[in-house]
């Protein structure tokens, strides 16, 4: 299994993107931010290690965690409902003074999950982002593994993860 944290590779990109469209349905939906090569890009532009994928030796998609490094502000709206993720996303400028990260998903291709990949691979990018252990971590966790993953990661981390409701 190969893992990639914070590089797009190029020949593996166009299978990523269309994976993950396929389970979260961004097209569908103006509020999420759209998976694309330029969204991809400009995680990379927030922090290089924003984003966390990992594939079989057969080039499959079998993870994918993605981290937005925001401010204190941004994540106040975005916790109060008063902005969308895509406004978060939108308002995020890479300019390195994050006070928050927000946890924005993470899949685990069905195969493999239950062994906590989903779980190894977000704990990697906190800590490539956040080593002293400073920022606000918040989620909104929309389906109830989505719910479970959350308070699962929250007790291996031993971190409080804001959580926003609907």
């Amino acid at each position: 299994m190969q893992i990639i944290i914070g590089k797009l590779n190029p020949t593996l990109t166009q299978g990523l993107l269309s994976g993950l469209e396929g389970y979260f349905h961004t097209e569908e939906d103006s509020e999420q931010v759209p998976i694309s090569l330029e969204s991809h890009k400009k995680l990379l532009a927030l922090h290089p290690s924003s984003l966390a994928t990992s594939f079989s030796d057969d080039g499959n998609l079998v993870a994918s965690v993605v981290t937005i490094p925001t401010t204190k502000e941004i994540t106040d709206l975005f916790m109060s409902g008063e902005i969308t993720e895509k406004e978060l996303f939108d308002r995020t400028e890479p300019r390195g003074n994050s006070e928050a990260l927000y946890l924005m998903s993470a899949f685990v291709a069905p195969d493999y999950r239950r062994r906590g990949l989903g779980i190894q691979l977000t704990k990697e990018l906190i800590s490539k982002i956040d080593s002293d252990a400073k920022l606000t971590l918040f989620a909104w966790p929309t389906s109830e593994e989505g719910k479970k993953f959350t308070n699962a990661l929250q007790e291996n981390i031993h971190r409080a993860i804001l959580v926003r409701v609907r």
